[in-house]
């Protein structure tokens, strides 16, 4: 996220509220679970129940430790039915992992949530692709959109 955003805190604060905005969140660790025994895993972990989602979807949670206290709030992502990858706070990736197992794969993966009532009018239908530009790699672009910084508008 940016210090300061071009138009200002406030216009950025309406934009996502009106129209559709991408936030890079890359930030957000990522640990992945993959066996036979990963869904029961977490399923004993969690305050929701992960048989109310399938693969290719997401559930935001808690994860608790033994004593039924929260580690960290979470969302699990079900990407194939023996691999599951929980976004945890950043900071907490380490206690994360140290609850469930799994392997950090947060250098390995890029993380962008689109947000805003109007999601679906600006954002491809295919997966997009996004390439660094310049030596910096802190801009990207996406579907030919450039994107720099934080929230970036999607359309309009």
């Amino acid at each position: 996220m940016p210090l300061s955003y071009p138009n200002g805190t406030v216009a950025e604060h309406r934009v996502c509220r009106s129209d559709a905005v991408a936030f890079d969140v890359s930030h957000l660790g990522t640990v992945r679970l993959e066996g036979s025994d990963a869904f029961d895993v977490l399923q004993g972990a969690l305050t929701n129940d992960l048989h109310r989602i399938g693969p290719g979807r997401a559930q935001y949670t808690h994860l608790l430790d033994e004593e039924a206290s929260v580690l960290d709030d979470i969302i699990i992502w079900w990407v194939a039915p023996e691999r599951f990858d929980v976004m945890p706070n950043a900071s907490n990736t380490s206690r994360v992992r140290a609850a469930i197992g799994g392997i950090d794969v947060t250098a390995e993966r890029a993380v962008i949530a689109v947000q805003g009532p109007e999601p679906g009018s600006g954002w491809p239908s295919s997966p997009p692709r996004l390439q660094p530009l310049g030596a910096s790699g802190s801009s990207s672009r996406l579907e030919g959109r450039p994107l720099r910084g934080g929230g970036h508008r999607l359309h309009g």
